[in-house]
Parts: C-alpha cells; structure tokens; sequence
C-alpha cells in the first residue's frame, strides 16, 4: 500500500449515534401548502368583514348587502351562539391562521452544548404573505378595541 491508503486506514473512523441525529432532526409540523389553503379561507370572512366597513364607513360607498349584514349582527336579540360565533370568526380565524402558517415555516433547533436557540425561517411566500395578513387583520381588531374602549 502507498503512504497515503496507509493513512486513511490508520484515521479515526466517527462513532455514529441515533442520539445526535435527533438533535438536529428538523421536523415541519404542517405543510406549507395545506395550512396556506386553510390560512385563506380562515381570512376570507374578516377580510370581507374590514372590506365593508372600509367602502361604507371611509369611502361613504352605499353596499346594502354589508349593510344588512351588519344590521344583523348588531341586534341585541341574537342568539348567545351568534355572539359568540362572530368574534370566533373575526378574531379566531386569524389567530388560528398565523398559528398555522407559522408553524408551517418555522423551524426551531435547541444547541444545548451552546445553549442556542436556533430559529429557520423556509421563504414559503404564501405562507408568509398569509402570516402578515392575519397579524394586519388582529392588529385592526385590537386597535378598535383599544380605540373603543378609552
């Protein structure tokens, strides 16, 4: 044998355990696609919902569909179910959207010799776009309650 099959048969050959692959084994706890698809149609109602008010309250635009609509939800003889089924839609739905889409794209990995927290962020722009959008949508319903409520 020549001097160099002499060295790589005489290198220290790595011990390959399951436990240190576990370490790094990054796991997607949704798919991208399928919590895109439901992010949208989660958003779909609030984002009609803020459509309407922006055409009949900013834009003095008439809609007598949204007016209706919004006649309806207000009456204070609704039942406890619808109370509580339109801020479950308007609020919920975007919550459990961005907890989707997040969830979706985001990565964590734990260094414990480092003591590093490792955060991957995959360039899904859907899903990204659809994270924005439900944080934009919470951030409005907020600062109406904020505003509302001084």
């Amino acid at each position: 044998m020549d001097e160099f099959e002499e060295k790589m048969q005489s290198m220290h050959k790595p011990d390959i355990s399951s436990d240190s692959h576990q370490l790094h084994l990054k796991i997607m706890l949704l798919n991208a696609r399928r919590s895109a698809g439901i992010g949208v149609f989660l958003v779909l109602v609030p984002c009609l919902f803020l459509a309407g008010i922006f055409l009949t309250r900013f834009l003095n635009v008439p809609f007598p569909l949204f007016s209706t609509v919004e006649e309806w939800m207000s009456k204070k003889d609704n039942s406890v179910w619808i109370k509580v089924l339109i801020p479950f839609l308007l609020v919920g739905g975007p919550l459990i959207a961005l907890a989707f889409n997040l969830l979706a794209i985001l990565h964590f990995e734990l260094n414990k010799a480092a003591r590093e927290l490792i955060v991957t962020i995959k360039a899904k722009w859907l899903n990204i776009c659809i994270s924005l959008l439900s944080l934009f949508i919470l951030a409005i319903f907020f600062l109406y309650a904020v505003g509302e409520n001084r």
